[in-house]
């Protein structure tokens, strides 16, 4: 699992070079992570049962709910029947996340010790991510074909509206909407640490501090050369929560405050991706 977090977010650009060397090759090495997942829901299934801890972990209501979803899809295959292949497919795109979250949260479950591992990896992978996306704007926006992206695997980047004025980058991501995604993700991540530990930055080593704010400011610069809208609208709805959970932590002119300013950056988000 920590092999998957790592590299899932730079497989794009590996993935693509190796499978354009070794096309017979290629549907093996875009599931390598989906193996590995599945692999890892066995043993901690096992472990679990072993453990007999397995009924206390399924009670816990966001696994009850991800379940819940798993089972839907497991139903609608007799609705909607579509072949193997297809429901193989659908049944691999849709799942794999929600059973990659639970195969985390069992591992974590079972092994507390692991937390730490687990957030070096994700800060190392989201400074990669962010990073590349800020040096691409320096490189040729065709510099990813050397790596085997194109029209057969993967578009080196795209542009709103055919403008080659607006390119929107994929970082080391499979597209720009992904990047989007992973951005807003990041940056909510590094908005939290602040807001949490807002009183309490000092206990913190200074390097510690500026690197957070240096990735904060990376991933609104991965975020905005992804042009992705629903990315923006995603980042906008995240602060709310954040400013919704420790709204009674402040006052209410500093909340109104904060809430305007969340107003007037989601509108400038939108007017500026329209």
């Amino acid at each position: 699992l920590l092999a998957v977090m790592g590299f899932i977010v730079i497989h794009a650009p590996i993935t693509v070079y190796i499978g354009s060397h070794f096309p017979q090759a290629t549907l093996i090495i875009k599931a390598w992570k989906e193996l590995f997942i599945g692999l890892a829901l066995i043993l901690l299934l096992v472990q679990l049962i072993q453990s007999g801890k397995l009924r206390a972990f399924v009670r816990w209501p966001l696994i009850i709910v991800l379940l819940i979803y798993c089972a839907l899809h497991i139903f609608m295959i007799g609705i909607y029947p579509q072949g193997v292949q297809a429901t193989l497919a659908g049944l691999l795109i849709d799942l794999r996340y929600c059973l990659d979250f639970i195969a985390m949260a069992a591992l974590l479950f079972l092994y507390p010790h692991y937390k730490m591992p687990f957030i070096r990896v994700g800060v190392v992978g989201a400074c990669i991510v962010v990073s590349f996306a800020a040096i691409e704007l320096a490189l040729p926006r065709d510099t990813l074909t050397y790596l085997g992206y194109g029209d057969a695997t993967i578009q080196p980047y795209m542009t709103v509206d055919k403008n080659l004025d607006y390119i929107r980058y994929n970082s080391t991501l499979r597209g720009p909407n992904p990047l989007g995604a992973y951005a807003l993700i990041v940056l909510t991540a590094v908005a939290t640490f602040f807001t949490v530990n807002r009183n309490r930055l000092g206990r913190y080593k200074r390097r510690y501090v500026i690197g957070a704010g240096v990735l904060g400011v990376l991933s609104i610069v991965a975020l905005w050369v992804s042009y992705s809208r629903s990315a923006v609208i995603g980042a906008v709805a995240a602060i709310l929560v954040l400013v919704a959970a420790i709204s009674h932590k402040v006052s209410p002119r500093n909340r109104r405050i904060v809430i305007a300013c969340v107003l007037v950056l989601m509108a400038g988000g939108l007017f500026a991706v329209k």
